[in-house]
């Protein structure tokens, strides 16, 4: 490792160091976690006493990743459960629209043919009216 990369690497750990113990790492964006995990891998432990440290806020950064990743994806769950239930609500609503809707035309219709029935049995009537008032000629008597 060269000496760039090296204090790179220190600085990155203490600061690592400091928001471990302050809390702050909670409040790190995705970004700083991915370079602190880079840092924890990259860099060579040599003592077996800080090696378990190492481990650790291997394990917590995960955590925090994989914490956040599930509340991305449950709010994005969230969010199309709410749709496709709106949209089934709006899918009923449109089927008993469309089958009252049909109720009312057969109503309708059921009414002209009744209209019609009653045209046509008046037409009828007038009919049988006009042949018994017509008058009957009979030859004139002399």
């Amino acid at each position: 490792m060269n000496a760039d990369r090296h204090q790179e690497w220190i600085q990155q750990k203490e600061e690592l160091d400091r928001r471990c113990e302050n809390g702050t790492i909670f409040s790190a964006t995705e970004e700083e976690l991915k370079g602190y995990l880079s840092s924890l891998c990259h860099g060579a432990v040599e003592n077996e006493r800080i090696r378990h440290l190492f481990v650790n806020r291997l394990s917590l950064i995960n955590t925090i990743r994989t914490t956040r990743f599930m509340e991305k994806s449950e709010a994005s769950s969230t969010k199309l459960s709410i749709a496709a239930i709106t949209v089934s609500i709006i899918a009923t609503f449109a089927a008993l629209y469309s089958v009252y809707d049909s109720a009312q035309t057969a109503k309708t219709l059921e009414q002209l043919v009744n209209l019609q029935h009653q045209e046509l049995a008046e037409v009828r009537s007038v009919k049988t009216l006009n042949k018994s008032m017509q008058p009957t000629y009979s030859a004139p008597v002399d």
